[in-house]
């Protein structure tokens, strides 16, 4: 149960921590297989599927596997069909399935009723929060996080506001109130090793926004102390190491993470590391196992993926075609990036800077988002603005270059 530290211990050092009994994979495929078995003697359990449903969910989020998440949604919908009443806390968990699955229009439908159970929850709130800021309703989003700066102290609720101050143009805040959730869920007790690696990850994630290599590099090292085989923490370090040029250490990193778990941005990441190296063979290989990943991930667009295409003459014609599909149901700050670069590289530039407008309209602090607009500004001869953008984009992130 316990690593690092005790539960009782008065003083914890700053790098105890604390781990839930129970959370671990094998016992969670034990609970899976057990609730499996309840169902079949009592099917009309509400509350069962709802737990089982989590229990998917969760081990979905450890492993990446999609299907997990949707028999999360199925066992949701079914548990709220048996029962609404006292059950309000599945629709977060049909929320959170949704989301997995990139449907959006659905989990911004579960997040109000979620809220709408129970409107004084400030869980409910941070919930329909975080879908907003995956749609990019902002406008709606802004009252529900001002409520709850007050309950920083649930790890949940703290990483949530951290999002919301990373995209509004707030990354010093951002960063702060990341490392205070890190800390709280490092001594929650009730949270999985996956759950508590992922709070190390979003203190490194900021970091590396911010050109902060020896801050990304402890966080993502005491991430892999607490889940050692997190294969997103090691394709965290894969990025981490792109950004030093370290072509060796992106591949050690990269293919430990992909063997784990196929991600399209790790994908190409390696293709990216190859070719450094002068291998194309294996650059071309893994691009192409890139594209395949992409294409079998739920929603419109990988985001990882079309970028990559963008930067390295793929078909923009598709690349736009599915931004705009995605646009749908999905208009946040980086959507109106992706658009305003498939825009850009199909040479419709007046479009294009519209988009560029609409992503930076939050002062979001990120360099790579930042420099787009200012290529797209200087290409409709807004000169002025480009110098702007591109000395901001150096301001965010002095280590930040042009390719990357």
């Amino acid at each position: 149960m316990l690593t690092a530290c005790s539960a009782g211990a008065r003083r914890p050092g700053p790098d105890a921590f604390v781990i839930a009994p129970g959370t671990d994979p094998a016992t969670r495929d034990a609970d899976i297989a057990f609730f499996e078995k309840r169902l079949t003697e009592d099917p009309a359990s509400a509350a069962d599927r709802a737990r089982l449903g989590g229990l998917y969910l969760a081990r979905s989020r450890g492993n990446g596997a999609f299907a997990d998440a949707e028999r999360a949604e199925s066992l949701a919908m079914q548990s709220l069909a048996t029962r609404e009443a006292h059950n309000g806390g599945t629709w977060a968990l049909l929320a959170s399935a949704r989301l997995s699955g990139h449907d959006f229009t659905g989990a911004l439908d579960a997040a109000r009723r979620y809220l709408a159970s129970d409107p004084e929850s400030p869980q409910a709130r941070a919930m329909l929060g975080e879908v907003l800021l995956e749609t990019g309703g902002y406008d709606e989003a802004r009252p529900l996080f001002d409520s709850l700066e007050a309950h920083t102290r649930q790890p949940t609720i703290a990483a949530r506001l951290a999002r919301w101050y990373e995209i509004t143009g707030r990354l010093s805040h951002a960063q702060a109130v990341a490392r205070y959730a890190a800390k709280v869920a490092r001594l929650d007790g009730g949270l999985s090793r996956e759950q508590v690696a992922w709070f190390q990850m979003r203190v490194g994630d900021l970091a590396l926004k911010r050109g902060a290599f020896a801050e990304a590099d402890a966080a993502y090292a005491f991430g892999l102390r607490i889940a050692p085989d997190d294969h997103r923490l090691l394709a965290a370090q894969a990025r981490l190491a792109a950004a030093r040029r370290d072509w060796r250490t992106v591949i050690d990193r990269g293919e430990r993470a992909v063997a784990l778990q196929l991600d399209p941005a790790t994908l190409g990441l390696l293709a990216d590391a190859w070719r450094a190296l002068g291998d194309t063979s294996q650059a071309e290989s893994y691009a192409r196992a890139m594209t395949v990943s992409a294409l079998s991930q739920p929603g419109a667009i990988h985001r990882a993926w079309g970028l990559y295409l963008l930067d390295h003459g793929g078909p923009v014609a598709d690349v736009l075609a599915r931004v705009r599909d995605e646009q749908r149901s999905r208009r946040d700050v980086y959507g109106y990036d992706l658009l305003a670069w498939a825009l850009h590289a199909s040479g419709d530039d007046r479009a294009a800077w519209r988009a560029a407008q609409r992503a930076i309209a939050l002062g979001t602090e990120d360099a790579p988002l930042l420099a787009h607009a200012a290529v797209i500004a200087r290409a409709v001869g807004a000169d002025a603005e480009a110098d702007r953008l591109e000395a901001r984009a150096r301001e965010v992130n002095p280590s930040w270059t042009r390719g990357r």
